[in-house]
């Protein structure tokens, strides 16, 4: 479950694009999709924990993808799920 850590921002934003892209069309279901979207961010949230305590523990780096490669240096787009993150992932999600 932590290598899909990328989907725990994902859900809010999509929310946030159907509101506001679709708002006066869906304005009786803004508030439902906003509060699915935000529940099943909270949802991917427990799973990493889940996983987390469960595994073997440290630290996990989910990458996304390569942003820059220069000669040695490697820039990505990446996730670092460690213990602080992931009761920050649980704080944030859950409120």
């Amino acid at each position: 479950m932590i290598r899909y850590a990328w989907l725990i921002p994902l859900f809010p934003v999509v929310g946030v694009l159907v509101n506001g892209l679709l708002g006066s069309r869906v304005r009786e279901k803004a508030g439902h999709v906003a509060s699915l979207m935000a529940g099943l961010s909270f949802l991917a949230a427990l799973g990493v924990s889940r996983e987390m305590i469960m595994g073997p523990g440290g630290s996990h780096t989910v990458t996304l993808w390569t942003w820059i490669t220069a000669g040695d240096l490697k820039v990505s787009v990446s996730f670092l799920i460690d213990p602080l993150s992931t009761i920050m992932l649980l704080v944030v999600a859950g409120v």
